[in-house]
């Protein structure tokens, strides 16, 4: 049996001490102004984790201050007909520092911000969130493992 390979690419969840979550307002890209995490696709040879810390630095300059990640979330879905996993990650914050995102790639985003709990809230109920449930469920259990309240065995 011949199986087909399935690109795989990555989300970042990066909350503030608030709880706010760092979303771009996607322009010239699917999804096209839905707000969307940072992330995309793997590279040949990269490793999951790899993939997200690159992403997340390539879209907004974060690189320092990332105390660790942990895999939350993995998603199989259709991306304009074609077979996707994403695989969600929530990065943690040194604490007392929240990373200032820097435009990097003004040609597929407009803007960066920390989104607080009733924004995203908001964002969902009117369909704007990029990835829908995928992201708002990626997002609630980033802030279960913040409050300590979810933890992943």
């Amino acid at each position: 049996m011949r199986y087909r390979q399935v690109p795989t690419g990555v989300a970042v969840v990066l909350l503030n001490a608030e709880g706010g979550m760092l979303l771009g307002k996607r322009v010239n890209v699917l999804g096209e102004g839905l707000w969307g995490l940072p992330g995309g696709a793997l590279e040949s040879g990269e490793s999951l984790c790899d993939c997200a810390y690159r992403e997340l630095h390539e879209e907004t300059g974060i690189r320092e201050h990332i105390k660790n990640s942990r895999q939350i979330h993995v998603v199989a879905h259709n991306i304009c007909g074609q077979p996707w996993v994403t695989v969600y990650f929530h990065f943690i914050q040194q604490q007392g520092f929240q990373a200032t995102p820097r435009l990097m790639e003004p040609n597929k985003c407009d803007e960066w911000r920390y989104i607080n709990a009733d924004e995203i809230n908001t964002l969902f109920a009117k369909g704007e969130l990029f990835g829908g449930t995928s992201t708002y469920h990626a997002y609630t259990l980033a802030v279960m493992q913040m409050q300590g309240t979810y933890k992943r065995e």
